[in-house]
């Protein structure tokens, strides 16, 4: 797609920009967890921290979609993984954690851009497979770019088991 360039983002690169992620406007602030919807923070003193543990261990990723063409090469989409090396199967696996696509660039290709980044990038680690837990209407999206269902994912927070 003319115009749009797909960049990693690693610790080097927040440590010259720590604002670079307050340009994401596109984050949803409603995280649905067990039926019961959660506030996410707006706090970017905490998160930051969080993302740079993350990118130290050196199996997280960090992928932004840029409008080149714009002024101070705008965000307009990103998505964030973690590669494990799983002993039950041995093999590595590559997990698509989220990605967001900024409302006026979906359905332009930015989408398929980022995960097409992410397959090469598994590819490199070593990946035998990624792994999607995808939001209700995504499933078409990626089974077009080649994934299949599987399994179901529950998920639980871990406060729910000390209420």
């Amino acid at each position: 797609m003319k115009g749009v360039v797909i960049r990693k983002i690693g610790s080097a690169v927040l440590s010259k920009r720590p604002d670079l992620l307050r340009e994401l406007p596109f984050i949803v602030h409603q995280h649905h967890t067990t039926g019961k919807p959660k506030h996410i923070a707006d706090d970017w003193s905490k998160r930051l921290p969080i993302l740079r543990r993350a990118m130290e261990g050196g199996n997280y990723g960090l992928l932004v979609a840029v409008d080149s063409e714009s002024e101070n090469d705008t965000i307009i989409g990103f998505l964030d993984y973690h590669i494990i090396d799983c002993f039950i199967e041995n093999t590595r696996i590559c997990f698509l954690q989220n990605m967001r696509v900024w409302h006026p660039w979906r359905k332009k290709g930015v989408g398929t851009m980022l995960v097409r980044e992410l397959i090469i990038r598994a590819e490199k680690a070593g990946c035998k497979e990624i792994h999607v837990v995808a939001g209700e209407g995504a499933d078409a999206f990626y089974e077009k770019l080649g994934f299949s269902k599987k399994d179901t994912f529950l998920e639980a927070e871990v406060t729910d088991f000390f209420e």
